[in-house]
């Protein structure tokens, strides 16, 4: 086998066990069980795109519209589900982040 897959493999199997990386996963696991919060979700994730759709069609945006997605915002910062996700999916990406950097091609030091 190809030694550099070997330790991706290794690389994949540690952050399976990162606190970090285990919370975000259980967020999500958490949002999906929750009816609730996840009809605050799709609901938001719809009116969005409805926003996104009239703006790229040159179209007005209804201050209903937009009322109605700040008030989907509201609810979505309000739900401590959605908290609990969003704070752990912070989380995740900065691991992330950091993973990313560490995993770059370093230069040779100059002699």
């Amino acid at each position: 086998m190809d030694p550099i897959l070997d330790v991706a493999r290794d690389l994949g199997k540690r952050l399976a066990e990162h606190p970090k990386v285990k919370a975000y996963l259980e967020a999500n696991e958490a949002v999906a069980a929750s009816a609730s919060t996840r009809q605050i979700l799709t609901d938001y994730e719809s009116q969005a795109r409805k926003i996104e759709e009239l703006t790229a069609a040159n179209q007005p945006v209804e201050p209903e519209d937009k009322r109605k997605l700040a008030d989907l915002e509201q609810k979505m910062a309000s739900d401590p589900l959605m908290k609990t996700l969003l704070k752990a999916q912070a989380d995740y990406v900065g691991l992330m982040r950091q993973v990313q950097a560490a995993i770059q091609p370093q230069p040779e030091p100059q002699a």
